[in-house]
Formats: structure tokens, C-alpha cells, sequence
């Protein structure tokens, strides 16, 4: 049925934008399903026995929910750890600092305005976020490259200043 099959390819494209905002280039996960996720209200209680690093991933698994809901995306729970993974792999840096961090890295009441804006997002902005994402990967590539070489420029200016110059070096 014609009707099925255009269902179906707005499904996996949708699929697959979620996934590519999740993984960014790294691709999206793999399988189709109709498969949902039980939502939990409390999956970020505080608990001062959960690492912050566990209640940021259970955050981006809560806000994952929100978005899929909002776009009508089915997804498995091994799709859901599989973008889990590479959202924790991306920002492995800052979860390994939040552990550290003597305060509640986000309390209740921000995940909810959290959700909120989600609810909010219009499909234009989601195309508008989704355009940006590979552009800002590329600008992030030449930021490192012009960091890299002002810091060999600042080397070698450095290694001048101090070169010997008491037997006739320059």
C-alpha cells in the first residue's frame, strides 16, 4: 500500500535525522522497530548514591524520550544505548568532570524546562539545528588547527628568545 510506504520513509528518515543529531557524522543506529521505552518520571531523582555522571546520562536517555515522542520516532532499547554510548563517548570530558562537582548538576526543575523547550522546538528549528551540525563540526576542526599552530608559533618565538648568544649566535 502506497500509504504504508510513504510512512515508512518518513519514519526512517526521521529515524535516521534523530540518529544524526546524536551521533553527528559517526551514522545512525542500526534497525527499524516499533519498539517503545516505558517513560519514568523518576529517572532523575536525586540520589546522592548516583554519580553525576549516571544522572546526566539518564537525563540525555529522558530528553532522548522527549525528542523521539515529539517526532514520532520508534526506537528499541539498543537503539537508545547505542546513541546513549555516543552521546556519553562526545562528552566523556565533562562527565568526568561532573563527578567531581560538589553540587547537583541538574536538578529537577531544569529538566523539565529542559523538556519543555523540546515540546516547543518547531520542525524549522529542528531543520535549522540539523544544518548547523556539520558545519559546526568543521569550524570546531579549524579552531583546533589555528589553536595548534599559534601555540608552534609561540613555541618557536619562545626557543629564539632564549638561544644563546654568548659565542656569537644569533
Amino acid at each position: 500500500d502506497a500509504s504504508d510506504a510513504a510512512s515508512n520513509t518518513v519514519t526512517t528518515a526521521t529515524h535516521k535525522l534523530l540518529a544524526f543529531i546524536s551521533f553527528g557524522f559517526y551514522g545512525p543506529p542500526g534497525g527499524q522497530s516499533n519498539g517503545e521505552l516505558p517513560r519514568r518520571a523518576s529517572w532523575l531523582a536525586w540520589d546522592p548514591m548516583k554519580s553525576e555522571r549516571q544522572v546526566l546520562l539518564n537525563a540525555f536517555e529522558r530528553l532522548f524520550a522527549r525528542a523521539a515522542d515529539k517526532l514520532r520516532v520508534d526506537y528499541t532499547p539498543e537503539d537508545l544505548a547505542q546513541v546513549r554510548d555516543g552521546f556519553a563517548d562526545r562528552v566523556t570530558r565533562v562527565l568526568d568532570l561532573v563527578d567531581d562537582a560538589p553540587v547537583e548538576v541538574l536538578p529537577e526543575g531544569t529538566l523539565e524546562a529542559l523538556e519543555d523547550a523540546i515540546n516547543q522546538v518547531s520542525p524549522v528549528e529542528v531543520a535549522g539545528q540539523l544544518a548547523s551540525l556539520p558545519l559546526l563540526q568543521h569550524v570546531q576542526v579549524v579552531l583546533h588547527q589555528i589553536a595548534h599552530r599559534a601555540t608552534q608559533q609561540r613555541l618557536l618565538e619562545h626557543a629564539l628568545e632564549q638561544a644563546d648568544t654568548t659565542y656569537g649566535g644569533n
